[in-house]
């Protein structure tokens, strides 16, 4: 109870969710696999803070929730992605919401662009056709740019 008094409910699920995004950021970086236990995970601690799905109004999020997982689901069925990535974002829309979920995307697709485009001037060549590629560490970033936006205007949303 006193963390919950230090970070609020909402300063625990951010902590919760950064400790998943860094584990499956290393897992995915390194083997190509979410740890997709984990995510029910932070469901359950969402329930215990009453956030998100498990608000008052739990409609938002459960939109955003199947929205983008069924974004990730036709980005893995038409684009060889991955069904953790699918599974990471239904879960991750159900406790943040849409504009939360919005920052996020955006984000990890922006620092995807600059990681792939530096890694291609570096190497010198550009990569021609399909790629596949880890999500959860881009990500992981587009949560700590949520995180610094929301802080920076008085509180995580």
């Amino acid at each position: 109870m006193y963390l919950l008094k230090i970070l609020g409910a909402r300063g625990i699920m951010a902590a919760a969710t950064l400790i998943a995004l860094a584990v499956s950021a290393i897992t995915d970086a390194r083997r190509r696999v979410l740890p997709v236990a984990l995510y029910p995970l932070l469901l359950v601690t969402a329930a215990i803070l009453d956030l998100g799905v498990f608000s008052a109004n739990p409609q938002q999020y459960i939109l955003t929730g199947v929205i983008f997982g069924l974004l990730f689901l036709a980005q893995a069925l038409f684009f060889e992605g991955g069904g953790g990535d699918v599974i990471l974002m239904l879960v991750m829309g159900l406790i943040y919401g849409l504009v939360p979920m919005l920052i996020m995307v955006f984000a990890s697709a922006f620092a995807s662009v600059i990681w792939y485009a530096l890694a291609a001037i570096l190497r010198g060549k550009v990569i021609h056709g399909r790629m596949t590629f880890p999500y959860a560490p881009f990500l992981a970033v587009g949560f700590v740019v949520y995180l610094l936006i929301f802080m920076n205007m008085g509180g995580i949303s």
